[in-house]
């Protein structure tokens, strides 16, 4: 399976930024804007759930982070 790589749109990074809040990551504000910290965040949760660590936003990244059980 292969997956389209993306920056994400503001409303998912926002979504990808609740979700790592809700997890205990610390991405920042939730404002839809993939800065530094959201990142970084996205790559620990990324090498903790055994995914390449990009660091970027994408629906597969979201969905992983939604159905995992926290």
């Amino acid at each position: 399976t292969s997956t389209v790589k993306t920056s994400g749109t503001p409303a998912m990074i926002a979504e990808a930024q609740r979700l790592l809040t809700q997890r205990g990551y610390q991405p920042g504000p939730i404002d839809g804007v993939a800065g530094s910290r959201t990142q970084a965040a996205i790559r620990s949760f990324q090498a903790r759930s055994g995914l390449a660590q990009t660091g970027e936003v994408s629906e597969a990244l979201i969905v992983k982070m939604a159905f995992l059980p926290l």
